[in-house]
């Protein structure tokens, strides 16, 4: 990995740790098979006074992760590699920005925005490094990949 690279995705990492820890403490309901899992039910937000509705999978239509980097890949493919792995970086980067902008400060259809944002430079990052989103899910298909539980049972979560 070059020094640019490397520098590039540390300001990946430093930009998600901006991101609030609701994300990551939001206990949904699931019911679960390997890489698609549908929230159900009511799920409360600890940071925040509300919680939401999380409609079943009956509900609405899902597209499948392969299926949305492939759309991508068509979609700004040949785009985002013109740019580059740094420049897309960059970009990841500042929608993370903004993501978490939203999440402290907007509308859940802003947050909605950004987040779908951040899913295609994600698809756009990985097609170019050769890598698949769903192989990179599976990691979580059984839950914590260090301690296994659903929900997460480590001491530092």
């Amino acid at each position: 990995m070059t020094r640019r690279l490397r520098i590039a995705a540390l300001a990946v990492v430093l930009a998600a740790i901006a991101v609030p820890a609701a994300f990551a403490k939001a206990p949904a309901k699931t019911t679960a098979s390997p890489l698609q899992v549908t929230p159900v039910g009511r799920v409360p937000f600890p940071d925040r006074a509300y919680v939401i509705d999380v409609p079943s999978a009956d509900a609405l239509p899902a597209m499948e992760i392969d299926a949305f980097q492939d759309l991508m890949a068509r979609t700004y493919g040949e785009r985002d590699r013109e740019r580059g792995i740094d420049a897309t970086i960059a970009w990841l980067t500042e929608e993370l920005g903004e993501l978490a902008r939203a999440v402290r400060k907007e509308s859940r259809e802003a947050q909605l925005h950004e987040i779908g944002d951040v899913l295609a430079w994600l698809a756009s990052l990985a097609a170019q490094l050769g890598l698949s989103l769903s192989e990179a899910a599976d990691r979580y298909a059984d839950g914590c990949p260090r301690c296994g539980g659903v929900p997460c049972r480590c001491l530092n979560g």
